[in-house]
């Protein structure tokens, strides 16, 4: 293995959070909340701040996330982010550095060419290497062939993949994340605390929302067996001291990811739906594999119940046909599975072999960025 020093870096730009950390290791070294935060005119701060020192100062700040569905929105406020990056958390050179970074299947190319300028020009990276981010997950579960469900903070990506290429024709995407379950979540939890409306901010719901949210199999049955369970151990205090009790919301909120339109979301399907619809437009002879490879990725696939209320729904759809369905699940592997497999990758020796190199970059321009 390499010094640490030209160690390659690997890094997950996602809407939520930036995960990044060295190649070869078991998990992301650091996780930076996607934020930057730029003074007021009434601030008495003069700097930018980033991450959670935004966050923290989020009253004095105007703040914005760099990242939109997998697009670069603010380059030079990603810039900021990655400069925190190598220089707070990593305390490493990027020079010395090649960067492996995963990105979702069919974006525009611009998104590669203002990541590669940031990367060969600000930082001066002497490698870089773009990746699909579903066959990263594959890989972080030892497969090269499966259907990747990713449930990000913004949107879910279904993708099918064969022998590590995806299907771009059975693609499928939709603005539904774990920041509409939180939403929510909170407007609920403000619909049945009105006094403590105020006071229940988006960061205080993503929390609850995180320790104590789960997918029910039957929504039905749980809302009848509310009244005869006990629920003094799912009251809470706000941070301004106001109670709450965390009832129905705790699984009504989640039950958006299933059946969104019974939340007023006119127009987005099911992520059961999708991901029938998904494998329906790759060849018949894929189905099995896929059915049977469905490997989950993204923070929102945590909640507990999550993956039999993903198979029961499937096998509602499938009924007819009796298809096999197998969901791969793994606690760590489901929340950095992206991360994990970009490590696999960037810490095989061949590596170095397929990764643009800067000298590329400076005799051809961007334009290398889409050889490989």
């Amino acid at each position: 293995m390499a010094l640490i020093e030209d160690w390659p870096i690997v890094v997950d730009n996602g809407a939520g959070h930036l995960k990044a950390g060295y190649a070869g290791d078991g998990g992301p070294r650091i996780l930076i909340p996607m934020l930057i935060g730029r003074p007021t005119k009434r601030s008495k701060y003069t700097d930018w701040f980033v991450g959670e020192h935004a966050n923290v100062l989020r009253n004095e700040l105007i703040l914005n996330c760099p990242i939109s569905n997998g697009i670069v929105t603010d380059i030079d406020g990603l810039s900021l982010v990655w400069y925190y990056m190598f220089m707070k958390e990593l305390r490493t050179n990027p020079e010395n550095h090649p960067v492996l970074i995963s990105e979702y299947p069919l974006l525009p190319k611009f998104n590669r060419e203002k990541l590669a300028e940031m990367v060969f020009e600000k930082f001066h990276m002497p490698g870089l290497f773009f990746t699909d981010q579903s066959a990263l997950a594959l890989y972080a579960y030892g497969l090269t062939s499966g259907l990747v469900v990713d449930v990000g903070t913004e949107m879910s990506n279904i993708t099918p993949v064969n022998n590590t290429i995806f299907i771009p024709n059975a693609l499928r995407r939709q603005n539904l994340g774990g920041s509409h379950v939180t939403e929510l979540f909170r407007y609920m939890l403000a619909e049945e605390h009105p006094i403590a409306a105020t006071s229940i901010s988006r960061d205080f719901a993503r929390l609850l929302k995180e320790k104590f949210c789960f997918i029910s199999l039957n929504p039905d049955d749980e809302r009848k067996q509310l009244n005869s369970i006990s629920n003094t151990q799912n009251v809470h205090q706000t941070p301004d001291g106001h109670i709450i009790r965390l009832t129905k919301e705790r699984f009504m909120a989640p039950e958006l990811l299933f059946y969104p339109r019974q939340s007023g979301l006119n127009g987005t399907t099911g992520l059961q739906n999708i991901i029938h619809d998904s494998i329906q437009k790759c060849p018949t002879d894929l189905h099995p594999t896929l059915y049977s490879n469905i490997v989950l990725s993204g923070g929102s696939t945590l909640f507990p119940g999550f993956s039999q209320r993903l198979e029961n729904e499937l096998k509602k759809l499938n009924s007819p046909l009796n298809q096999r369905i197998f969901i791969h699940k793994k606690q760590n592997d489901q929340k950095y599975a992206v991360w994990i497999g970009g490590s696999i990758l960037a810490s095989l020796s061949s590596f170095k072999e397929i990764y643009i190199q800067k000298k590329e970059y400076d005799e051809f321009g961007t334009r290398v960025v889409h050889t490989r």
